[in-house]
């Protein structure tokens, strides 16, 4: 089974501007990154046991080969801001990616958003979401109702 996207919490707005409020806003080590998570609203073990994977599928952060931290944003936004990235970012989200797990069916990663319109374009609307996922994934999905939440609050198509 795979999780197109991780279970921790959904990711709307009004979470996603605590996770992006709770990150550096600037670039350093690997180590002031974990140091900065530390002293974090979420701290550093729930950090790095749950939220980093939402905040990395979501391209919140990435740390280079060198070790470097860097944000995607160097301040804090306003929901009407987050709500406008993650429908440019779920129109571009795909699987598997390195965030991901399982989707070893697939022979290239996909476009979730574009390959779910092209589906129902094509098939129709009478398969559940769940049907409509392992015919396209080729398996079970997890996290379907994160899914359907993500589809429903940002796929513009």
């Amino acid at each position: 089974m795979s999780d197109p996207i991780c279970r921790v919490q959904n990711p709307y707005p009004k979470n996603v501007v605590k996770l992006i409020n709770n990150l550096p806003h600037s670039e350093m080590s690997n180590d002031n990154f974990k140091e900065f998570i530390k002293k974090s609203e979420y701290g550093y073990d729930s950090f790095f046991k749950t939220y980093y994977q939402l905040a990395c599928q979501l391209g919140l952060y990435y740390i280079d080969k060198q070790n470097v931290y860097h944000p995607r944003f160097l301040e804090n936004i306003t929901e009407n801001q987050t709500e406008k990235y993650l429908i440019l970012w779920f129109s571009k989200y795909y699987v598997p990616n390195p965030y991901t797990r399982g989707f070893s069916q697939l022979k290239n990663p996909i476009l979730i958003e574009e390959t779910l319109y092209g589906y129902v374009k094509h098939n129709g609307t009478s398969k559940d979401i769940l049907e409509v996922c392992k015919d396209i994934f080729k398996e079970d999905i997890g996290n379907p109702d994160i899914l359907k939440n993500t589809i429903n609050s940002f796929s513009k198509n």
